[in-house]
């Protein structure tokens, strides 16, 4: 009694094989744009998407603060978020993630008598040198941080 043979893979057809190969250059056009985003876009320091994981830009050694203006016995004063309670916090903002740092920014901002916060981000080169300051502030709570010179209270 002879045996059947050994089934025999089916080759592709020619419209399967396009759309693997549509696939396969989809794929590979967005391994292409998705790190070209952070060369074409204005200044920034997230390079999560970037081909230069191991730049100067991702080893520096950052602090993130963050000041509140709060109104209190008639005066306008700014002081510090106690970090502790922006210890969860705390790895994304010293990394300066801009939506991290604008979530935080208007979370605080929209707290019963807060009129302004204001982010300061302190960091150092992998030289140890100490770079300028970076800084935004928040007024509106529905607005946008607007960049200022960075200073330190």
């Amino acid at each position: 009694m002879p045996q059947d043979p050994a089934p025999v893979a089916r080759t592709p057809d020619a419209l399967q094989r396009r759309w693997i190969g549509v696939a396969v250059a989809l794929f590979l056009l967005a391994q292409l744009l998705l790190p070209l985003r952070y060369y074409l876009s204005p200044p920034t320091s997230d390079e999560r998407f970037a081909w230069r994981m191991f730049s100067s830009v991702r080893m520096r050694d950052c602090t993130a603060r963050l000041y509140e203006t709060i109104e209190r016995d008639g005066k306008t004063i700014e002081e510090p978020v106690p970090p502790a309670t922006l210890a969860h916090w705390r790895d994304l903002l010293d990394g300066n993630r801009p939506e991290v740092v604008e979530a935080v920014m208007r979370s605080f901002r929209r707290r019963p008598g807060v009129r302004a916060v204001r982010f300061e981000l302190k960091c150092r080169g992998v030289d140890g040198r100490e770079l300028p300051t970076e800084g935004w502030v928040m007024e509106s709570a529905d607005g946008s941080p607007r960049r200022v010179e960075g200073r330190s209270p």
